[in-house]
């Protein structure tokens, strides 16, 4: 993800929710968006009720909360497959929830990628990390068992998702074979 970088946070959670206050007074709902988010970075370790909170207090759609969600929901997964999933059904609409899932599909797709797969299909919500998504699981999938990938993806619908699957599946396939 494109996570900004992170200065080295001394703060304690009292400094934290000073900081989310003089954020919050921000008038420009970009400006405000980034100052929230850099909060939630901080607080991921010190504070995650914190963090948790202030998540939620970013505009959804927008760049800083939908790196938040990538972040998230990957390290969540690495923990917890079963609560990044639970965690990901609680985002507010389908679109984050869509980015959430791409991303938990991506760890899993390590372990599992026919699971991971079956996560997609069932949660996913077309458009370019979507895409790409299903292209990284079925690279993992095909150097598996490029059967069961090949068999999967063309199931899609004809569109760019289906003949990047194609290319991905076949050309790891070729190269196993």
């Amino acid at each position: 993800t494109q996570r900004p970088v992170r200065s080295e946070s001394h703060n304690s959670p009292e400094e934290l929710r000073e900081i989310l206050k003089k954020a919050e007074e921000i008038e420009s709902p970009t400006e405000r968006n980034q100052a929230l988010e850099k909060v939630v970075w901080d607080a991921l370790e010190l504070d995650p009720q914190l963090a948790s909170e202030v998540f939620f207090k970013l505009t959804p759609g927008s760049d800083e909360k939908n790196r938040l969600i990538q972040h998230y929901a990957m390290r969540l997964a690495e923990q917890s497959l079963d609560e990044a999933i639970q965690w990901a059904s609680t985002l507010e609409n389908e679109k984050e929830q869509s980015l959430a899932y791409d991303n938990i599909a991506l760890v899993l797709a390590e372990s599992d990628p026919e699971r991971a797969a079956q996560l997609l299909s069932e949660s996913g919500v077309a458009g370019r990390h979507f895409d790409v998504a299903v292209v990284q699981v079925l690279q993992r999938w095909a150097a598996l068992a490029p059967e069961g990938a090949a068999g999967w993806v063309v199931l899609f619908d004809a569109g760019e998702a289906r003949s990047a699957g194609l290319k991905a599946v076949v050309g790891t396939w070729s190269r196993s074979d």
